[in-house]
């Protein structure tokens, strides 16, 4: 093996390894580039942080939502976001990728998530040595949860320690069966960025998205006497969505190690019945390498 390419499968091994540091959860991948890649050109990335949490939108669903004003619900919709990304270039102008999200980790369960997604730089920036460009993308992220097995019912007693007036609650698990929760769906949408480089260094970015999110979800429960029949009902969301976002992005001033970091915040709508709109703030950091 050449040093060039022993060095490229250290850095890759080193990229790959960071995703274990990053815990996550069924969610969807909002993370944006500034501008494309040139033509011929490799970028892999790991991206961790909070993200939109696609549980919450299957809650808040009907039939039986939940309203955050009657039931005290947070209209809170975030959670731990750690995924794979790859993005090569076609053109200077054009260039496609896909984000593979790895949800498995202490913190979660086996989910699937993958987002395609392609992104046109309106005017060369490369070619203009421009210091400002403009770019528009496309994204089409598909999820699936499946059932992981039926959640114990938990209630809280109340009791009384001998000699003593003060009582106190302790959980206890009820073994009349368990809910369950499946659901996937897809979001498509378009983000709209707008850049500036002023050097090699650094380059500053913000925009707007607009898209669409659908979910078919199905929950059940199973009881714990077979002779009781399981309960099952269907959910579904079809919402539009729209958000805004920004960020900046270092990348090493050395030649030979082309590696970038893109920590970025963005915020999205999240439609809830009987409740309005409510506005979630997340963030992510993307590391990345080109080659």
């Amino acid at each position: 093996m050449s040093p060039r390419r022993g060095r490229r499968t250290a850095e890759l091994g080193v990229l790959i390894a960071l995703t274990g540091l990053l815990p996550g959860c069924i969610t969807v991948s909002q993370s944006v580039r500034p501008h494309t890649l040139e033509e011929g050109e490799l970028r892999l990335g790991v991206t961790g942080g909070l993200s939109r949490a696609l549980g919450y939108d299957v809650e808040y669903a009907r039939p039986q939502d939940a309203n955050p004003e009657e039931d005290g619900v947070s209209p809170l919709s975030l959670a731990l976001l750690q995924e794979l990304s790859a993005h090569y270039g076609v053109r200077d102008d054009l260039d496609v990728g896909l984000r593979l999200r790895l949800p498995y980790s202490p913190a979660g369960d086996w989910n699937l998530g993958l987002k395609l997604e392609t992104m046109l730089q309106l005017f060369d920036q490369h070619k203009r040595q421009d210091p400002v460009s403009l770019a528009i993308g496309v994204g089409l992220d598909g999820f699936f949860r499946p059932y992981h097995g039926p959640n114990e019912v938990v209630t809280e007693v109340r009791t009384s320690s001998p000699g003593s007036d003060e009582s106190y609650y302790y959980p206890q698990t009820i073994d009349d069966g368990g809910f369950d929760l499946q659901y996937g769906g897809a979001m498509l949408d378009f983000p709209l960025i707008l850049a500036y480089r002023p050097d090699a260094v650094i380059e500053l970015f913000l925009g707007g998205r607009v898209g669409f999110l659908y979910i078919d979800a199905t929950q059940r429960y199973e009881p714990a006497d077979p002779g009781f029949a399981t309960v099952e009902y269907t959910k579904e969301v079809r919402q539009p969505t729209f958000g805004g976002f920004a960020g900046f992005t270092l990348t090493s001033p050395l030649k030979r190690f082309r590696a970038s970091i893109t920590p970025q915040l963005y915020f999205y709508t999240l439609d809830i019945p009987d409740y309005g709109q409510a506005v979630q703030v997340g963030g992510t950091v993307d590391l990345g390498y080109q080659f």
